[in-house]
């Protein structure tokens, strides 16, 4: 699989997740707040997430809202295109899978990674 293939199949998985985790969020009643109105999911889900973890593994469980998710996704699929776009000017390109940062894979890369391995063992 290419860089740019393990970037676009986390990026699918998080929307598939982030459309499911919206239509929870909208249709099941748990999720219901009188603090939060309702035309807000993605204050529901973290204030929900925030009041049934608890402590600062919920606040950090509760940064990754459906529509942030959605956004980390096209960010994915942003960083694909580039490297696909890349390939196809510059012969020879260094692909992701090559670039490091501070001799760290690239930082997308290596998300995408986590989530594809997270995702596989489901």
């Amino acid at each position: 699989m290419t860089a740019a293939e393990e970037l676009r199949t986390a990026a699918a998985a998080l929307r598939a997740r982030a459309s499911v985790a919206l239509m929870d969020v909208l249709c099941n009643p748990y999720w219901e707040s009188e603090i939060v109105p309702a035309d807000q999911p993605d204050a529901r889900y973290a204030h929900g997430v925030i009041n049934g973890l608890g402590g600062d593994a919920a606040g950090l469980a509760a940064l990754l809202t459906p529509g942030a998710a959605t956004l980390l996704a096209e960010s994915l699929d942003f960083a694909a295109d580039m490297q696909e776009r890349l390939e196809a000017l510059v012969d020879g390109a260094p692909s992701l899978d090559e670039a490091t940062w501070d001799g760290k894979p690239h930082p997308q890369l290596a998300f995408a990674r986590v989530i594809n391995a997270k995702e596989t063992a489901r």
